[in-house]
């Protein structure tokens, strides 16, 4: 082996060495980045031809630096993150709803109890002022606590329309930052190989992006990543497009001017609707249209029935010797929106008086107050179970709203459960992903002290080199 042969392997040895441990560096700089995977310097000895029939070594090289990386976990990972932005945005939005809205609706059907109850009472003397009196408080409460239940879940789906709109810029950003990457990414694979921090940032930039909607990724050859939600091309190569929030007609579940997610093309059309089921932007949707709806609905039906009925046995009666003043509530064409609609009559509350209790002039008559306090009884409200209405009357107004309650509840804990099982699988899931893409600060110390060795062994034999080579030129002199 010639001397020169000394220097060269000498000088790869110092070179290798010196990019390991420039990777062990990345390594721990790296430590807490979130995405990060730990990169390994892979050693490749370097042969040479035989010199005077003898197979000589050539030093050592960098063949690559690999990014530690499971491909199946991360997807894996993927799958879990849009679930759980999903159940976390359900469990979330329901526990906000059942603060709000449970107590003023089992507060709204104490009070539809406590109205019929204030007519049983009429019935025993149906002329008495005072009990007449505490038939229309208690008309004016049942009319106060249906507004004030829609009022809560209207502001409850304003607020998740106004989240939806924030989302779509959240990931509109996402999706131009991915379509950035993947020509970074490409560009550097071309020309400089595997550009891991680039590969490692883009699935952290995906995951994000799962955890607010729903999506699924193809790479081509190049390693640029596709995502297609639904029918909507997110990203394609180095082409973006956007997501865009828009007030649409009633349709389905969604109630007019719900928000709707659209996908603005090239040209700035919006010419595809997403259809967001998963993520955080679809368990908003879900609450939105599945739950905020449905008991909206409910509780629209339930006043306008409340209000039918009690208008109509009322009307029958009589007053001071005329036809009775008429209905207690202004009356209410349909059911759509009726809850919010619902207003005492202002004859009777200026003047309580205006309640009959009979249908004569007769002392004693008690008829309307039974009538309507009978009404309580009746079942006129068809079940309300899963968000769902059924065709046939089956409970009373009380347990009308008792249900629809319940079921909010129901349906807050089941979400608030599949939740936290969700949340168990994704920490699994990232403590395993820990164990083998994560740094470990003690392995890398180790690494650290063994490539330094290697390091100064290399430095040190290109000096034996130098030595050897002063020694032939001082014999020379």
């Amino acid at each position: 082996m010639a001397i020169n042969d000394i220097f060269d392997i000498g000088r790869q040895g110092i070179e290798a060495n010196r990019r390991a441990l420039t990777t062990t560096s990345q390594n721990v700089a790296n430590a807490n980045t979130p995405g990060y995977s730990r990169q390994r310097a892979v050693f490749q000895s370097d042969a040479r031809s035989a010199t005077g029939g003898v197979m000589l070594g050539g030093g050592v090289k960098i063949e690559k630096v690999m990014r530690i990386h499971n491909d199946f976990v991360q997807g894996q990972i993927m799958e879990e993150a849009k679930n759980h932005g999903g159940l976390r945005a359900r469990s979330e939005g329901l526990m906000r709803i059942e603060g709000q809205v449970n107590e003023r609706g089992r507060d709204l059907a104490e009070r539809v109890n406590n109205f019929f109850n204030a007519f049983r009472e009429l019935s025993t003397n149906p002329e008495q002022a005072t009990l007449k009196l505490n038939a229309a408080n208690a008309a004016e409460d049942v009319a106060r606590s249906f507004r004030s239940v829609i009022q809560s879940l209207e502001t409850l789906k304003n607020e998740a329309d106004l989240n939806l709109m924030g989302q779509v810029g959240g990931v509109n950003q996402l999706t131009r930052e991915v379509a950035t990457l993947n020509e970074q990414i490409a560009l550097n694979q071309a020309v400089r190989g595997e550009p891991n921090e680039l590969l490692d940032r883009r699935e952290e930039i995906l995951r994000q992006l799962s955890g607010k909607v729903g999506f699924q990724t193809y790479y081509d050859d190049r390693g640029m990543a596709t995502i297609v939600s639904g029918t909507a091309v997110l990203v394609q190569g180095t082409q973006a497009n956007e997501l865009e929030a828009v007030r649409s007609a009633a349709r389905g579940t969604k109630t007019e001017g719900s928000v709707e997610i659209m996908m603005v093309d090239r040209m700035g059309n919006r010419n595809i609707p997403v259809r967001v089921e998963d993520g955080e932007m679809g368990g908003m949707m879900h609450i939105r249209d599945n739950v905020i709806n449905p008991i909206l609905s409910q509780v629209d039906a339930a006043a306008f029935e409340f209000s039918q009925q009690v208008n109509a046995a009322h009307t029958v009666g009589v007053a001071d010797g005329e036809t009775s003043v008429g209905a207690i509530f202004d009356p209410i064409e349909n059911a759509s929106g009726a809850a919010g609609r619902i207003q005492i009559n202002s004859l009777i509350k200026d003047n309580p008086d205006a309640i009959v209790g009979g249908l004569s002039q007769g002392p004693g008559d008690n008829r309307v107050a039974l009538s309507i306090a009978a009404i309580g009884e009746k079942t006129v409200m068809p079940e309300f179970f899963g968000g769902q209405k059924g065709d046939t009357p089956r409970l009373t107004l009380t347990e009308s709203l008792n249900s629809t309650m319940g079921f909010l509840g129901a349906e807050t804990q089941r979400e608030r459960q599949a939740f936290e099982s969700s949340d168990r699988i994704m920490s699994q899931l990232n403590n395993y992903r820990e164990s083998v893409s994560g740094v470990s600060l003690e392995e890398e110390a180790i690494n650290m002290i063994q490539y330094q060795h290697a390091f100064n062994a290399a430095a040190k034999a290109t000096k034996v080199g130098d030595e050897l080579l002063q020694t032939i030129l001082n014999i020379k002199q």
